[in-house]
């Protein structure tokens, strides 16, 4: 989700489901209530931030701590992931017709492309812009890490 004053782009309302699950607990200035609403301090100064998934934060006002998600930027979840995981997200230009960006993520052993399954052929998935691929790259990350740890 962009903001349109500082043209900020932070992670979707389901990414950030998924980073909380996954133990997300780095400090950011906004945050997802359950409905999906994004909240907190998008304009407030970088120094103020919270870790919103912190159940002691919102003991006293009435939320539960699965009802609060922290929304950190896209860059900064994949700087998250990179320096608590090792995983890296590769994002890069297309010279298509469409110019269009492309990903790939690297768990450390492998590197898993994103790609469209159209007619049963594997294509790879174009992003319009740069926020958006790496949003799907952090998004992939997380199933891969998420569905690892079930296992």
């Amino acid at each position: 989700m962009i903001d349109n004053v500082t043209h900020e782009y932070y992670c979707s309302f389901e990414i950030c489901q998924l980073l909380k699950k996954a133990g997300f607990d780095w400090k950011c200035r906004c945050y997802y209530e359950k409905s999906g609403k994004l909240r907190g301090l998008q304009n407030a100064p970088h120094k103020v931030a919270y870790d919103h998934n912190d159940a002691r934060i919102w003991q006293n006002n009435g939320n539960g701590p699965d009802e609060i998600f922290s929304a950190p930027l896209v860059a900064t979840a994949a700087s998250w992931l990179h320096e608590n995981y090792g995983m890296e997200i590769n994002v890069r230009h297309g010279y298509d017709r469409d110019s269009r960006y492309f990903a790939s993520v690297w768990d450390g052993e492998y590197i898993y492309d994103l790609v469209d399954v159209i007619d049963g052929h594997s294509r790879p998935k174009g992003f319009y812009t740069l926020d958006e691929a790496t949003e799907a790259g952090v998004k992939r990350c997380l199933e891969l890490m998420l569905n690892e740890k079930e296992d």
